[in-house]
This record gives structure tokens, C-alpha cells and sequence, in this order.
């Protein structure tokens, strides 16, 4: 269908031009197609034959096109472009210059990623001693509390899995040291900076 189609396309007439000014003589045609002028007759023949369709009208040696073959010329270019588009994305495949590429990643990656970005952002910040790995705690915690929703495992107590139990005690414990922290850390703290202890 794709070489008739070339065939009706070049002999309707050049791409730039109208369809009213669609006129084209079947041996000009030829000559475009580089085929010769009967193989060409008998293949638009043949189209029509299979289509159940006229395509052109003969009139004083040129053709000139049906409403029909003017309805079927938009999709034979269309079809005509994909081919080609078709055959060029074909030539990028052999030699390796296109493809898909999918990244993928599990929740926990990505959920392990944004804690990293939390904390990496913080480092620079003049924090007391212990922070960092406290806000850590909370921070894996919370991820892998998250993360257990998305898998299948027996509930222990209050709809709750193991590994969600023990993520909220990862939670409260981080948040519990950083609220309150140890007055072995206030006193460290205090003697790094110079100042007196607290009490």
C-alpha cells in the first residue's frame, strides 16, 4: 500500500503544490518515480481495482484528481511520511544512536536519597553534638514507616507491622534526644564554646 500510495502521490502532483492544481501527466509521473510509463499505468489501475474506487480522470493525456482520490492523497502523504520517518529511525537503531532509557528507582532509595539531601544540607550548620545522628534517627525512622505501607506484612498491633513499630520507636527516641539532650552534651557543649555550664 505504501508504493501505491507513492504512485498516487506523485502522480496527483508535487507536495508544494494545491490539489486544484493537481495535474500531472502519467509519463512525468513515471520519470519521478524513475519506473516506466505502463508499469505505473497498470499500477494505478491495479489501486483503483483494489480501492473500488476512480482516483483520477483522464482527460487529453493528463490526470487529474477524483474527490476521491483527493480524500485519499492527505493520508497516502501521511502514511508516505511515516514510512520514511520509519525507515530513518530504523537506520538510528542499527547503528546504536537512539533507545529508551529508564531510570528507576525502589521507594527506599529514593526515600534514603532525601534523607541524605536533609542532612547533607544541615552539615554546614552550627549544631550541638549528637543532632545530626538524633535527626538522623527520626529521619530513617520516618522513611522506613512510610516504606511499610507499601509492603505486605502481618499486622502486630493496631494495624501496624513489626518494622512500622519499631520505625515509630526510631522516631520518638530521635525526637526525645533532641528535645532533651543528655547533660553530658550540654556540658561538652558548653565547655567548646566558653561558656558557663546550665543547671
Amino acid at each position: 500500500m505504501t508504493i501505491r500510495c507513492r504512485f498516487i502521490s506523485a502522480v496527483a502532483c508535487r507536495p508544494e503544490r494545491t490539489t486544484s492544481a493537481c495535474r500531472a501527466t502519467v509519463s512525468a509521473a513515471a520519470l519521478r518515480l524513475r519506473i516506466a510509463q505502463p508499469a505505473l499505468s497498470r499500477q494505478i489501475a491495479a489501486l483503483e481495482d483494489e480501492l473500488g474506487l476512480k482516483l483520477f480522470d483522464r482527460t487529453r493525456g493528463r490526470l487529474l484528481l477524483t474527490a476521491e482520490g483527493e480524500a485519499l492523497l492527505g493520508d497516502c502523504r501521511t502514511l508516505l511520511k511515516q514510512a520514511s520517518s520509519l525507515g530513518e529511525r530504523a537506520q538510528l537503531l542499527k547503528h546504536g544512536e537512539t533507545g529508551t532509557l529508564r531510570v528507576a528507582a525502589s521507594p527506599q532509595f529514593i526515600e534514603g536519597v532525601i534523607v541524605f539531601v536533609i542532612l547533607w544540607s544541615l552539615r554546614k550548620r552550627d549544631l550541638p553534638p549528637g543532632t545530626m545522628a538524633w535527626l538522623y534517627l527520626v529521619l530513617a525512622g520516618l522513611s522506613r514507616f512510610v516504606v511499610e505501607f507499601w509492603r505486605i506484612n502481618p499486622a502486630l498491633a493496631l494495624g501496624l507491622s513489626e518494622a512500622q513499630w519499631f520505625s515509630l520507636a526510631l522516631m520518638v527516641l530521635g525526637l526525645a534526644l533532641l528535645v532533651r539532650r543528655p547533660k553530658s552534651v550540654i556540658v561538652a557543649t558548653s565547655k567548646a564554646i566558653g561558656q558557663p555550664k546550665s543547671r
